[in-house]
Protein backbone atom coordinates (compact mmCIF):
# COMPACT_ATOMS: atom_id res chain seq x y z
CA UNK A 1 0.00 0.00 0.00
CA UNK A 2 2.65 2.28 -0.85
CA UNK A 3 4.56 4.17 -3.66
CA UNK A 4 7.38 2.86 -5.27
CA UNK A 5 10.83 4.20 -4.99
CA UNK A 6 12.09 6.16 -8.77
CA UNK A 7 8.99 6.17 -10.70
CA UNK A 8 9.42 9.00 -13.37
CA UNK A 9 7.15 11.80 -13.60
CA UNK A 10 4.80 12.33 -16.76
CA UNK A 11 6.79 14.08 -19.62
CA UNK A 12 5.51 15.40 -22.71
CA UNK A 13 7.99 16.56 -25.75
CA UNK A 14 6.46 19.56 -28.02
CA UNK A 15 8.33 20.14 -31.59
CA UNK A 16 7.11 22.31 -34.37
CA UNK A 17 9.39 21.58 -37.23
CA UNK A 18 9.90 23.52 -40.60
CA UNK A 19 11.76 21.78 -43.42
CA UNK A 20 12.77 23.15 -46.70
CA UNK A 21 14.68 20.19 -48.90
CA UNK A 22 14.99 22.19 -51.95
CA UNK A 23 17.12 24.83 -50.21
CA UNK A 24 20.72 22.77 -48.55
CA UNK A 25 17.62 20.46 -46.98
CA UNK A 26 17.09 22.71 -43.98
CA UNK A 27 15.42 21.75 -41.28
CA UNK A 28 14.40 24.08 -38.64
CA UNK A 29 12.77 23.39 -35.24
CA UNK A 30 11.63 24.71 -31.95
CA UNK A 31 10.90 22.06 -28.88
CA UNK A 32 9.16 22.17 -25.27
CA UNK A 33 9.73 19.87 -22.82
CA UNK A 34 7.18 19.59 -19.92
CA UNK A 35 7.72 17.74 -17.25
CA UNK A 36 4.66 17.35 -14.66
CA UNK A 37 5.08 17.13 -10.94
CA UNK A 38 5.28 13.50 -9.07
CA UNK A 39 2.09 12.87 -7.26
CA UNK A 40 2.71 9.41 -6.25
CA UNK A 41 5.74 8.82 -3.92
CA UNK A 42 6.50 7.23 -0.89
CA UNK A 43 6.69 9.77 2.09
CA UNK A 44 10.02 8.69 4.01
CA UNK A 45 10.46 12.51 5.24
CA UNK A 46 11.72 12.39 8.79
CA UNK A 47 12.55 14.86 11.69
CA UNK A 48 15.99 14.70 13.41
CA UNK A 49 16.75 16.51 16.39
CA UNK A 50 19.66 18.99 15.91
CA UNK A 51 21.71 21.19 19.16
CA UNK A 52 21.17 25.36 17.96
CA UNK A 53 22.66 27.17 20.51
CA UNK A 54 21.85 25.44 23.53
CA UNK A 55 18.42 23.88 22.21
CA UNK A 56 17.21 20.95 20.61
CA UNK A 57 15.32 21.64 17.54
CA UNK A 58 13.48 19.09 15.65
CA UNK A 59 14.37 20.06 11.93
CA UNK A 60 12.66 18.11 8.72
CA UNK A 61 14.71 16.20 6.73
CA UNK A 62 13.45 16.16 3.27
CA UNK A 63 14.79 12.81 0.87
CA UNK A 64 11.35 12.22 -0.85
CA UNK A 65 9.59 15.32 -1.81
CA UNK A 66 9.75 15.51 -5.41
CA UNK A 67 10.91 18.41 -7.21
CA UNK A 68 8.13 21.36 -9.30
CA UNK A 69 7.26 21.24 -12.78
CA UNK A 70 9.17 22.44 -14.89
CA UNK A 71 9.46 23.24 -19.01
CA UNK A 72 11.96 23.62 -21.21
CA UNK A 73 12.57 25.07 -24.77
CA UNK A 74 15.12 24.47 -26.89
CA UNK A 75 15.90 25.22 -31.32
CA UNK A 76 17.45 22.94 -33.68
CA UNK A 77 18.91 23.42 -37.45
CA UNK A 78 20.91 22.20 -39.98
CA UNK A 79 21.76 22.27 -43.23
CA UNK A 80 23.09 19.91 -46.12
CA UNK A 81 26.58 21.63 -47.97
CA UNK A 82 28.44 19.84 -50.61
CA UNK A 83 32.22 22.23 -50.53
CA UNK A 84 34.26 19.72 -52.02
CA UNK A 85 33.50 17.30 -55.35
CA UNK A 86 32.49 14.07 -53.16
CA UNK A 87 30.36 13.41 -49.98
CA UNK A 88 28.30 16.19 -48.30
CA UNK A 89 28.81 17.99 -44.97
CA UNK A 90 26.28 18.59 -42.36
CA UNK A 91 26.26 21.25 -39.93
CA UNK A 92 23.72 21.09 -36.85
CA UNK A 93 23.41 23.40 -34.22
CA UNK A 94 21.55 23.02 -31.09
CA UNK A 95 20.37 25.26 -27.88
CA UNK A 96 19.02 23.46 -25.30
CA UNK A 97 16.96 25.15 -22.45
CA UNK A 98 16.83 28.61 -23.96
CA UNK A 99 15.85 30.56 -20.73
CA UNK A 100 18.38 29.21 -18.57
CA UNK A 101 15.46 27.39 -16.38
CA UNK A 102 16.67 26.45 -13.11
CA UNK A 103 14.83 23.00 -12.55
CA UNK A 104 16.01 19.53 -10.75
CA UNK A 105 14.67 16.42 -12.45
CA UNK A 106 13.16 13.74 -10.10
CA UNK A 107 15.05 10.83 -11.09
CA UNK A 108 18.53 12.93 -10.59
CA UNK A 109 19.60 11.67 -6.85
CA UNK A 110 21.81 14.81 -6.69
CA UNK A 111 18.80 17.01 -7.24
CA UNK A 112 18.96 17.98 -3.55
CA UNK A 113 22.02 19.72 -3.80
CA UNK A 114 22.55 20.86 -7.30
CA UNK A 115 20.30 22.08 -10.69
CA UNK A 116 20.80 20.71 -13.64
CA UNK A 117 22.76 22.16 -16.02
CA UNK A 118 21.56 25.37 -17.44
CA UNK A 119 21.63 26.68 -21.51
CA UNK A 120 23.90 24.28 -23.72
CA UNK A 121 25.36 25.55 -26.94
CA UNK A 122 26.03 22.38 -29.53
CA UNK A 123 27.48 22.62 -32.78
CA UNK A 124 27.81 19.14 -34.59
CA UNK A 125 29.50 18.94 -38.24
CA UNK A 126 29.22 15.63 -40.17
CA UNK A 127 31.38 14.94 -43.41
CA UNK A 128 30.12 11.92 -45.35
CA UNK A 129 32.36 10.66 -48.17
Amino acid sequence: DNYLNEMPAPNFLYQLTYKRENWKDLRMSVQAKHSLWQHNYPNNNFYYEVLNEGNYEEVLVDISTPPEAYILFGFESSARFTPFKTGSLEVNFQVQNILNTQYNDYLNRLRYYAYQPGRNFILNLTYNY
